[in-house]
């Protein structure tokens, strides 16, 4: 019998072995197919929407955070669901033994992970909230920071000697979203200690109180490291389970705002995105008393402007 079950746990480690290699090699390439699948999408998208809705500060703040997160989050999103059933597995066995341990600890244990899911949710909601709120800060960081790396902009504030002046400029914009940033890991910090102490206490009152029935003689000394083997399982897949699930809020979000980006309708009609006109047929541009302002400011940048340009000629604005 000995050779037999030896055999049979080798067989065992064999076979969870290469289930647990087929599960990441499955989990990889489903990352990798959604995230090729999910970026094109998202630029296919962005690229058909019309210049009126990228010059539109609310959408564009939307289509830089998507542009950002989304082609990550959500492939995570997808792929966390395996841990999350994972998770969920360990936590309901553990609870089973528990429950059958002692109705009132297992009890007292699943409530006091409640708190570190909570601190976890407000956590990744917070994160989600911060890139939301500096999304227009992080759209001038991109465009301060394109002056910096293309070589015919550089070139340009390399003449005018601007090259400090935008470097300043994008360190403060990295500087206000780190500040912000910062301000949501202090809040965690504070939550989680909190979770943290509510759950060590209950975890050493329900210790004692197994401790004491082995004093007493109701438990047995096997019987209580076998527990206790279990509460350290339990405890680390309901940690795994809160920071699996806070984390799978915050890309839902994401997400969101991705089908958010799939829903925007174009400014331009169909009909008139067709309509093709020969050069030919052109024969003067009017302007007539034309006033514009950016969206969201209240100054206006041109004012009354008319002017009539004939076919053929060229005309230099200065």
């Amino acid at each position: 019998k000995v050779v037999l079950y030896t055999i049979l746990a080798l067989v065992a480690g064999v076979l969870l072995a290469i289930f647990n290699a087929a599960l990441w090699y499955f989990r990889s390439v489903l990352y990798k197919l959604l995230f090729r699948d999910i970026t094109v999408l998202i630029h296919e998208k962005t690229a058909v929407l019309d210049i009126a809705i990228h010059e539109d500060p609310d959408k564009k703040d939307l289509l830089t955070k998507v542009q950002e997160n989304a082609m990550w989050h959500a492939p995570d999103f997808v792929q966390r669901m395996f841990f999350l059933i994972q998770n969920l597995l360990e936590c309901l066995v553990a609870m089973v033994v528990f429950l059958q341990a002692n109705i009132v600890a297992g009890a007292l244990i699943f409530a006091a992970a409640i708190p570190r899911l909570i601190v976890e949710l407000n956590y990744n909601h917070g994160l989600w909230l911060v890139e939301t709120g500096v999304a227009e800060t992080r759209r001038k960081f991109w465009h301060a920071r394109w002056f910096l790396i293309d070589v015919h902009a550089l070139t340009e504030l390399k003449l005018f000697q601007k090259v400090p002046f935008f470097v300043k400029l994008i360190g403060n914009y990295l500087g206000k979203i780190r500040d912000e940033e910062v301000k949501v890991e202090r809040k965690n910090l504070r939550q989680q200690l909190f979770a943290l102490v509510t759950s060590e206490a209950v975890t050493i009152g329900v210790i004692i109180f197994f401790v004491s029935q082995v004093i007493e003689g109701k438990l047995a000394v096997g019987t209580l490291a076998f527990y206790l083997t279990s509460l350290g399982s339990f405890r680390l897949a309901l940690a795994a389970l809160a920071q699996n699930m806070g984390s799978q809020f915050r890309d839902g979000k994401f997400v969101r705002d991705m089908f958010k980006v799939f829903d925007l309708e174009p400014v331009i009609p169909q009909e008139k995105r067709s309509l093709r006109i020969a050069p030919a047929e052109i024969r003067e541009i009017v302007f007539e008393d034309v006033w514009f302002r950016y969206a969201g400011t209240s100054k206006d940048v041109i004012k009354g402007i008319s002017l009539r340009i004939p076919a053929g000629s060229t005309l230099a604005l200065v």
